[in-house]
């Protein structure tokens, strides 16, 4: 019997290999996380479960390009101790959901989400977006009014181009570049930490579960190019009241402009300079993104 993986995989083998990463970072979990899989218009979507079993706002989060939910476990286990709280493989990346790639461009993103809500029942969500994660949940917030309270952004793309050289990872040739020398020197597990370690604050280091995860990502997956500026227009479309979270030394953005265009064109926002860290804020600094959206989380349920 022939064995199957998603196409963006190299082999089945490092399609295991990140399956087994992604049980294992499962099990070994502070507190009880539960999988779901849910039918939506775009595939069977994963999602991972923690925290209070009735809560008014749920906290849905929404991770980046090429990885998966469970950069988010740390998080996972923080915020579990307050409230209900989803971490979601969106489809098409390293995780357990199907292995369609939504359209940046149309509603792909919103009937996805509209179809998750539906199948929870939620009536209204606090999204938090990290990297791209953060362009997709201006769009889903964009396109959802009325079903999202509020939005927390960690160094979100989107907002303002990519600085200097990594407009490259929008490129398509350059992405195929990286995908053939991480089949070589690029995936030494010293190599994935070297990039990790690069996007993260001077002064911090990358756990030994993430490197393995970017090793696995290097030498077995194939990239997917992240998602466009998005517009004055799509921006002004974000009525909930959103906090934008930046790094001091984050690489991907400028952190500057991002709060600059964030002041200008997002209706209601709050905006936190985090000094010291890179882009991975949700690792580097879990105290103070879990106050944060806590905090954002109380203020928008006195606001209701």
């Amino acid at each position: 019997m022939t064995e199957t993986y998603p196409a963006f995989f190299t082999c089945v083998q490092g399609f295991q290999g990140v399956m087994d990463w992604y049980n294992r970072a499962l099990a070994c979990a502070q507190v009880p996380l539960v999988s779901h899989f849910v039918p939506t218009p775009h595939g069977r979507t994963h999602l991972v479960s923690a925290g209070v079993c009735e809560s008014a706002l749920p906290v849905v989060l929404l991770h980046g390009v090429n990885v998966n939910a469970m950069l988010w476990k740390p998080m996972l286990e923080r915020l579990a101790r307050h409230v209900a709280v989803f971490a979601v493989d969106i489809p098409g990346f390293a995780g357990k959901s199907e292995g369609v790639r939504l359209a940046y461009e149309d509603a792909s993103l919103v009937e996805w989400f509209k179809a998750i809500q539906a199948y929870f029942g939620w009536k209204r969500v606090l999204l938090v977006g990290n990297s791209a994660g953060g362009h997709f949940a201006l769009k889903i917030a964009a396109g959802l009014p009325n079903r999202v309270a509020g939005v927390v952004l960690l160094n979100p793309c989107g907002i303002t181009p990519y600085r200097g050289m990594y407009q490259l990872t929008r490129v398509a040739w350059f992405v195929q570049l990286l995908h053939l020398l991480g089949r070589g020197v690029l995936g030494h597990p010293r190599m994935a930490q070297w990039f990790v370690e690069r996007a993260m604050g001077k002064a911090t280091h990358a756990s030994s579960e993430v490197v393995e995860l970017a090793t696995l990502l290097l030498r077995y997956y194939t990239r997917r190019i992240p998602p466009p500026r998005l517009t004055d227009e799509e921006l002004k479309q974000v009525v909930a009241p959103t906090v934008v979270m930046v790094g001091e030394d984050e690489i991907y953005t400028n952190p500057s402009q991002v709060l600059t265009r964030a002041w200008a064109t997002l209706p209601t926002v709050a905006t936190v300079w985090v000094m010291g860290a890179g882009h991975d804020i949700s690792l580097e600094r879990p105290q103070l993104v879990e106050h944060v959206i806590l905090q954002h989380r109380s203020n928008l349920i006195c606001l209701k």
